[in-house]
């Protein structure tokens, strides 16, 4: 069904739209400082959805968002201090945030 579907949209250039991904977009977004977007994109980096896991881009993300007032990325930014995911282990920055 879906295929007969979009057979019939191809026919039709005005239904066609260009979708990126999801994360493309979360990166997009994340780039333009949107502080849920760094986060978000942040657990993809550290879960590998849709990407490499990489769990210093992940800090990155969570820190800049974490500066910038979201308290989820605050908390977060603490267990990766206390943990030392993606960065190197520091109980006194963990307890600051």
């Amino acid at each position: 069904m879906l295929g007969f579907i979009s057979k019939i949209l191809s026919l039709f250039p005005f239904f066609k739209r260009q979708y990126s991904t999801p994360l493309a977009d979360l990166k997009r977004k994340a780039k333009c400082g949107d502080i849920k977007a760094q986060f978000k994109l942040a657990i993809c980096y550290l879960d590998g959805i849709g990407c490499k896991k990489n769990h210093a881009k992940a800090f990155q993300l969570w820190k800049k968002a974490a500066e910038l007032g979201d308290i989820q990325s605050q908390y977060n930014l603490g267990v990766c201090y206390k943990y030392g995911e993606g960065v190197a282990r520091n109980p006194e920055e963990a307890f600051k945030w």
